[in-house]
């Protein structure tokens, strides 16, 4: 939980694969420090990745003359703990993806 209202997160597990999908939003234009609690790390894999997408302001967007203005980004992160401290970009998108060890 956060108590910041420009930060937005949503949590779901693949049903077949184990795999939890980690959505966090950053729509502040401050960097945002927040420990991620994951519930069932037992049988989550010891890394994940982080996938990001963010704008230097709220009005950046991609156009037909900058089409690659803005680009995610990928960062594994090794050694995912239950409750991993993480760094997130002002104005950004954030994936990350924490495979399961246990079998399906």
């Amino acid at each position: 939980q956060t108590s910041n209202p420009r930060v937005f997160y949503s949590a779901t597990r693949n049903s077949k694969s184990g795999t939890l999908f980690i959505k966090i939003v950053n729509a502040s234009t401050e960097p945002l420090d927040l420990t991620v609690k994951t519930k069932d790390a037992p049988t989550l894999s010891g890394s994940a990745h982080l996938w990001t997408l963010k704008g230097a302001s709220p009005a950046e967007t991609n156009s037909s003359t900058q089409p690659g203005a803005i680009r995610p980004s990928e960062t594994e992160i090794d050694n995912w703990s239950a409750e991993q401290a993480q760094r997130f970009a002002p104005l950004s998108i954030n994936v990350i993806e924490i495979r399961s060890t246990a079998r399906q």
